[in-house]
């Protein structure tokens, strides 16, 4: 899992990273298909969910995805 950048986090970035989180968690497991998952943890969007994950942490989703 992606680690997350140092620096002050507001509770608006905490709860995204949380959410960014579950949904990496969701996916690893398998946990139904990634609009599904993305739905289930409030993301409304594929473009959204990458925007936010690059903004935690620092890569692109499907970067990270080409490091595992």
């Amino acid at each position: 899992m992606p680690q997350t950048k140092s620096h002050y986090q507001s509770t608006k970035d905490i709860l995204k990273n949380h959410r960014l989180k579950k949904v990496v968690q969701m996916i690893k497991n398998k946990k139904g298909n990634i609009t599904e998952i993305l739905n289930s943890v409030g993301f409304n969007s594929l473009s959204s969910f990458s925007k936010s994950f690059k903004s935690i942490f620092d890569i692109s989703p499907s970067k990270d995805r080409k490091l595992d």
